[in-house]
């Protein structure tokens, strides 16, 4: 198989790995324990998905041809215990396997357009608490995509799923609200977000991305915000965008690169007057077209991105500023309520002064360019507390792992560099196992497991992702249709 998403399962530690023809679940020493093929289908992206037109009784005009999968999401449900796979075929649709055997899969057909068939735009995905049912919160399936034209089905930028069907958790018909976020009819074709990185933290879901600054004139170049909901809002009325700026020497960098969210070590934690459980963000960002291609590598408490985002609100609150405006539609003044007190678990109760896009960014100083040669970018982040110390790993185009202590919120420096994968281009899916022994890093031809260690990194094991040989002809199943199949 070649490499894609990368996913570690810490029960019995298993390693899931899923691209565009298959996906497969490793032993702690890389090895292939079971393997379950998810392409290519004869498919046609203007056709709906098979299985509803068996179950209708209808044809399609179009001629199905045989289609790649590339999967976009790839994410363990944990309570069922399934892993939940969402490609490029049949619509966008998904697919639940059971994490004991990954070969087999739920028998049901899921016929919920989920991501977009085109494998050049970016998605980003988790799962995480959604909004109460019955006081109790059920996990979800965040999504947050670029939004591109499909044939049938609109797909909002960010929308909240249920893990039952891959329907949208939560819609109002009447007032047309729901668990989701559509940009401005006006802009789906120019303003084009791409979505990097997104995570769940103390009852919100956050995304990081990159977007035109201005959506009067969307080619004038893009920055990075921060977007935060709150997890309990099934009407999106906590929605937040905040940009996000790093600095070096006087330049401005505003397109991030990678993230990780993480704790620090006690050195850190000090320094930021944070503690030991609060989450930090690390981030690599680069100045966009027209820069030198340096990179920077700055870190955010997210203790005090929340206390921006807070008093941002009750400035709103209070008359001042304004909310929506650009792709969260036009803007309006904020309307003064005080009735309604806002502190930081504030879940967007009230009907106004929502959408708010903050205008001022939260600005931080970078701590070191990674990696010196501007020509190695940085495509992969990680963070690892051993005792006092903040280690980062930066996992770079050419096949380098650069580890990066973190000393201070003002000082960083990279101690070492270990090239594991000459020539490769590592991907986002860096992961580290339950108990951070174990780093797993990922490039389209080979997944590896690295110790960590304070004075070095030992290579445990690194096995190639060889392509499942298939078939030149494959039958067809019902209607063209054929389900995955393993070796």
């Amino acid at each position: 198989m070649h490499g894609g998403n990368l996913s570690i399962f810490p029960k019995k530690l298993r390693v899931v790995i899923a691209n565009e023809i298959d996906c497969g679940c490793l032993d702690p020493d890389l090895k292939l324990q079971t393997e379950a093929v998810t392409g290519p289908h004869l498919d046609h992206p203007n056709c709906r998905p098979p299985p509803v037109l068996a179950r209708e009784g209808i044809t399609c005009s179009h001629q199905f041809i045989w289609t790649n999968n590339y999967n976009k999401i790839m994410a363990i449900d944990y309570v069922h215990m399934h892993l939940i796979t969402c490609g490029t075929l049949f619509q966008g649709t998904c697919e639940k396997r059971f994490l004991s055997n990954i070969s087999s899969m739920e028998p049901r057909d899921y016929t919920t357009a989920v991501v977009n068939h085109f494998n050049d735009s970016s998605t980003v995905a988790f799962i995480a608490p959604g909004p109460a049912i019955n006081s109790t919160q059920p996990n979800v399936l965040y999504v947050a995509q670029t939004h591109r034209k499909q044939f049938f089905a609109d797909l909002p930028a960010l929308i909240t799923r249920k893990l039952s069907d891959f329907t949208i958790a939560f819609e109002d018909q009447i007032f047309y609200r729901g668990s989701h976020l559509k940009l401005d009819v006006r802009l789906h074709e120019k303003f084009r977000i791409t979505y990097i990185y997104g995570f769940s933290s103390g009852g919100f879901s956050y995304f990081l991305a990159r977007q035109p600054r201005n959506s009067d004139d969307p080619y004038k170049g893009n920055h990075t915000v921060l977007i935060r909901l709150c997890q309990n809002d099934e009407r999106y009325q906590s929605y937040t965008e905040v940009p996000l700026l790093c600095r070096m020497n006087g330049t401005t960098y505003n397109m991030v690169q990678v993230a990780a969210i993480g704790t620090a070590g006690r050195e850190l934690a000090l320094s930021m007057n944070v503690t030991l459980r609060s989450k930090v963000l690390y981030t690599v960002f680069t100045g966009g077209p027209g820069s030198s291609g340096q990179s920077v590598f700055c870190l955010y408490s997210l203790d005090a991105i929340n206390s921006f985002i807070t008093e941002s609100w009750r400035a709103c609150f209070r008359g001042e500023g304004y909310y929506g405006g650009g792709h969260l539609n036009s803007a309006k003044k904020c309307s003064r309520n005080t009735e309604h007190p806002i502190d930081e678990n504030y879940c967007g109760q009230v009907q106004s002064n929502n959408p708010l896009g903050i205008s001022n960014p939260i600005v931080a100083n970078a701590l070191l360019s990674v990696p010196e040669d501007p020509k190695r970018a940085v495509t992969a982040l990680g963070v690892s507390i051993t005792h006092a110390q903040t280690v980062a790993f930066a996992g770079t185009s050419n096949g380098r792992v650069l580890k990066i202590a973190v000393s201070s919120n003002t000082s960083a420096n990279v101690y070492e560099t270990a090239s594991i994968a000459p020539g490769e281009s590592f991907r986002s899916d860096l992961a580290f196992d339950e108990d951070g022994g174990h780093l797993y890093l990922l490039t389209n031809s080979k997944c590896t497991s690295l110790v960590p260690h304070p004075t070095g990194e030992r290579v445990l094991s690194s096995a190639p992702l060889d392509p499942v040989h298939r078939p030149s002809n494959p039958p067809p199943g019902r209607n063209g249709y054929s389900r995955s199949r393993s070796n």
